[in-house]
C-alpha cells in the first residue's frame, strides 16, 4: 500500500483505505439514485442533498459522477427552494468549472433536464 498523507511520525491514509472510502461512497450515491422518487419528503430531500453536495466536492471522478448523477434525479423532484439555493448552483458550477469532461458534459445534460422540465 501507499502512504498518501503524513509521514513516518504521522500516520496517514493508505491507497487501500481510500479506494475502499471512494467505493463506499459510489456504492452510495448509486443507491441515493435509485430510492428517489417523487414521494420522498422536504426534509429527506434535504438531507440527501446536503451528502449530494458533499459528494461533488470529492477528488475522485467516478466520485462525483454518481453524485452528480443522483443530484440531477434529487433536483427534479426538490423543492423550489432547494432546488434554487443548493442543487441547481452545485449542478452549473460542475457544468462549468469540473476538471473531468465527463463530469462536466454529464453535468450539463442534467441541467439540460432540468430546464427544459422545469422552466428555470
Amino acid at each position: 500500500e501507499v502512504l498518501l498523507q503524513g509521514g513516518p511520525d504521522k500516520p496517514g491514509l493508505r491507497l487501500g483505505t481510500v479506494v475502499a472510502l471512494h467505493s463506499k461512497w459510489i456504492a452510495y450515491f448509486e443507491s441515493l439514485g435509485k430510492l428517489i422518487t417523487e414521494q420522498i419528503d422536504s426534509e429527506t430531500a434535504k438531507e440527501w442533498a446536503e451528502v449530494l453536495l458533499q459528494g461533488v466536492e470529492v477528488p475522485t471522478a467516478n466520485v462525483r459522477f454518481n453524485a452528480i448523477f443522483a443530484m440531477g434525479k434529487l433536483a427534479t423532484v426538490a423543492d423550489d427552494d432547494l432546488l434554487q439555493k443548493s442543487l441547481k448552483p452545485a449542478i452549473e458550477m460542475m457544468a462549468n468549472e469540473d476538471v473531468d469532461e465527463d463530469c462536466k458534459y454529464f453535468a450539463k445534460t442534467q441541467l439540460e433536464v432540468l430546464e427544459s422540465t422545469s422552466g428555470y
